[in-house]
This record gives C-alpha cells, structure tokens and sequence, in this order.
C-alpha cells in the first residue's frame, strides 16, 4: 500500500507542525497478526491521528456518508477503508472486518460510534467487541487526547494489546457484548487518566 504510506507520512509533517502531534506506546502494537484497533472519537482528524500513530496498515471502519466526501471520499478505498451505515449492525461491514482479521490485518474503529462533542467518553458500540471474540483477536486500545486547535499538543497513547478470552467459543449476547465493549472502553479511559497523558 504505497499511497498508503505515503498519506501517512505527509499527514504526520503536517500534524507534527499544526498540532504538536505526538504519539506515545508504539512498542505495544503486535508487529503482525489480526488486531482491533479501538480509539475514542474526538474530531474528523482522528483517524488521521491514529493512521499515523500506529505503525501498521490499518483497515478503517468509516461511515458511508464520508465516501461521498470530496477528495477524501475517491481516496478512502484506495487506502483501506470500508464503509459502515452506522446505527445498523451492518452485515457487509462486520463481513468485510471478519475477513480483514482473518488474513491477519489490523482493523481500526472508533468504538463510541460517533464523535464525542464533550470529551467525555460515548457508550461503546457492540460491533468492536463482537469482532474481536468472533476471531479471537487482540484488541489494541488508543487513547486520542487533545482539542485539535492549531498550535496546541494532541497526543495519541497506545495502550497494551489484550484479549476478551472469556467471550471465547461462545454465542455471546447483547448483555454480554455490552460488557467486553465497556471492557474496552475502561482501557481507553486509563490512557486517558494516566498521569503521563
């Protein structure tokens, strides 16, 4: 994926100059290997932030308005997103995310669904959660810290890979998705509360 990275690392000279842009765990990224990519949702830059802060070529989850965005719509597919209707359990989406996993790919997703207009984080949707017990895979949790106002720090921090194994081998209910989801989400807020952050 050339034009991949490429994008990845035009975007990165430019965040470093408007944002203060630093990324901050990159050791504990699997080098291979399926993964979910699980991040909070802050600004239209996000994914932006965490293309660049993870050291993989990662498989978006993107809401299918923003294909028919100019410019950066064309482009989306050309480097690996996919699009989902949001608010569905969107049968093609969890389809196309299983079958990236299962060649070993990294999946990336922004859990809460939507942007968060307070900070404060969103309630998790299931479909991150369902993929990761569905496959087995690691779930990487990201943490995106900052306003997105020029000249001021954003900071990405990656937290350590873990595993929902308990949901293994099993037909897990919406209860129960709701569970691993905040299980997550509990990751991402501890990145976020970390004194370091």
């Amino acid at each position: 994926m050339y034009l991949y990275r490429t994008v990845r690392w035009l975007v990165d000279k430019v965040m470093r100059l408007l944002f203060w842009f630093r990324v901050y765990g990159r050791e504990n990224v699997p080098a291979d290997g399926p993964v979910v990519v699980c991040a909070n949702h802050l600004s239209w830059w996000d994914p932006f932030a965490v293309g660049v802060g993870v050291p993989r070529i990662l498989y978006f989850m993107a809401k299918v308005e923003a294909f028919s965005y100019p410019i950066i719509g064309p482009l989306l597919p050309k480097v690996g997103a996919f699009p989902v209707h949001r608010g569905t359990a969107d049968r093609q989406a969890l389809s196309t995310a299983l079958n990236k996993l299962a060649e070993g790919k990294a999946v990336a997703m922004f859990i809460e669904g939507t942007r968060s207009r307070t900070g404060e984080l969103l309630p998790a949707y299931p479909g991150a959660a369902w993929l990761a017990t569905r496959q087995r895979a690691p779930i990487l949790p990201v943490a995106i810290k900052g306003q997105w106002r020029l000249f001021r720090p954003v900071r990405v921090y990656i937290g350590e890979p873990f595993e929902l194994e308990e949901y293994y081998g099993q037909k897990v209910n919406s209860n129960e998705l709701a569970q691993a989801g905040q299980k997550i989400m509990d990751r991402i807020q501890e990145l976020l509360a970390d004194e370091h952050a």
